[in-house]
C-alpha cells in the first residue's frame, strides 16, 4: 500500500518535470546542489535553511551513485 503510494508520487513528479533525471528535478523544484568541498564518508544530505532547500552531495563518488544519492535525498523533500 505504502509503495504504491510512493510510486504514484514519483511518478507524478517525473511526469511534471518530464525527466527522470533526479539533478533536472531538484533544479525544477528550486532545490539547490551543493558539492562537499573536501573527502568526507556522507553520500550526501538534505537540508533547509531558512525555508531554502539544498541537497549536500559528495563529488567524489562515481556517477551512477550520484544519482541513486540525489533520488533518494528528493524523496526527504517530497515523502
Amino acid at each position: 500500500m505504502i509503495n504504491n503510494r510512493i510510486c504514484e508520487i514519483a511518478n507524478r513528479i517525473i511526469s511534471k518535470h518530464k525527466s527522470r533525471d533526479p539533478f533536472e528535478i531538484a533544479k525544477g523544484m528550486g532545490i539547490k546542489i551543493i558539492y562537499f568541498d573536501r573527502k568526507t564518508k556522507l553520500l550526501g544530505m538534505y537540508h533547509v535553511i531558512e525555508r531554502n532547500r539544498f541537497i549536500f552531495l559528495n563529488p567524489y563518488i562515481d556517477e551512477y551513485t550520484k544519482k541513486m544519492v540525489m533520488a533518494h535525498e528528493l524523496g526527504h523533500d517530497t515523502l
